[in-house]
């Protein structure tokens, strides 16, 4: 099945995709290592396609079909989008979810969107028009949601070493099983190794059934 997912641009603005922060033109630019806020060395943006007909129906301007060769950016879920948190943040990306952060107004939602410089993932076509960039998946299913955003171009490799707390999009840091007192939590099995530990909620994680849960819920086999 051909899945088509959306990025959409202000009318009257040059072909241009604003990642992060910084623009990149419609020729293919790499770009250097940064900061978690921002893009993985290499990654580059490809020029718009064409406007052309989605699996949903016809689209037209200012829409642009846009494919966007693995990147890793900051992210925006709003409410619509929810069940993507634990895939995304499992996946390396800096993943806000709009209700975590108390927001549900548009209008607070676009704001953050800009404040924090992330990318806005939403099932709202008019909501998407409002800001650069924002990414429009069309189905209700957090499966072929994936497939759309897998379609778009956005990385969904699980990392081996992961990097964001699935429950908080916290940075994780590789610990022992047990706490430096010796303790380990209960909901720890005493197998799990390697253990990671969120820094701002505590939470262990490790490669259990939901690792691989998710593993196989990914698209292309990942």
């Amino acid at each position: 099945m051909k899945v088509d997912c959306w990025l959409y641009q202000p009318a009257g603005t040059p072909i241009l995709t604003q990642i992060a922060g910084r623009s990149a033109n419609a020729t293919t630019e790499s770009r250097s290592t940064g900061d978690s806020r921002g893009t993985p060395s290499g990654s580059a943006v490809s020029p718009p396609r064409p406007v052309s007909r989605s699996a949903c129906g016809r689209v037209s301007e200012p829409l642009k079909s846009l494919t966007v060769e693995a990147w890793n950016v900051r992210l925006l879920l709003d409410a619509m989008c929810g069940g993507l948190r634990a895939p995304l943040r499992m996946c390396g990306h800096d993943t806000a979810y709009a209700l975590d952060r108390g927001v549900e107004a548009d209008d607070r939602l676009l704001a953050l969107a800009r404040e924090e410089e992330r990318t806005l993932i939403t099932r709202d076509r008019e909501l998407a028009r409002r800001v650069p960039d924002a990414v429009v998946v069309e189905s209700h299913d957090v499966d072929e949601q994936l497939r759309e955003l897998r379609a778009a171009g956005v990385d969904l490799d699980l990392d081996e070493e992961p990097t964001r707390c699935g429950r908080c999009n916290g940075r994780l840091e590789r610990v022992g099983r047990e706490d430096s007192d010796g303790e380990r939590p209960a909901y720890v099995p005493e197998t799990a190794d390697p253990v990671w530990r969120c820094r701002d909620c505590g939470q262990r994680f490790w490669r259990g059934s939901h690792w691989a849960d998710v593993r196989e819920r990914l698209p292309d086999g990942q």
